[in-house]
């Protein structure tokens, strides 16, 4: 499995850009961009080697808690519903659907 710290780091990464995005406004500059700075970093994650099983607890898990506890359930779904569609576009792997509450 991917080193804890990395994994740490590239989740933020993913929620700062969403979060950025999410207070900026739904423009269509603003989803460009979104999707350019997700793509980017999706590839990091693609080189990790992680298995499907892997990449869903150690990224999506997380980043879906992560932007649940920020937006509320289920205003929360629409923005981890459009990352894990573009993420899912670069990768193939991944859901393409909020998990929500549990």
């Amino acid at each position: 499995m991917a080193a804890e710290r990395p994994i740490q780091e590239t989740v933020a990464s993913f929620l700062s850009c969403m979060f950025f995005c999410v207070n900026s406004g739904k423009t269509p500059q603003v989803n460009r961009v979104m999707t350019a700075e997700l793509q980017a970093t999706a590839h990091l994650v693609t080189e990790r080697g992680l298995s499907d099983k892997e990449f869903v607890d150690s990224f999506l898990h997380p980043i879906e808690a992560n932007i649940i506890t920020r937006f509320g359930y289920p205003k929360s779904s629409q923005p981890f519903d459009e990352f894990a569609q573009v993420f899912k576009g670069v990768t193939g792997v991944g859901l393409a659907f909020s998990r929500g509450p549990e």
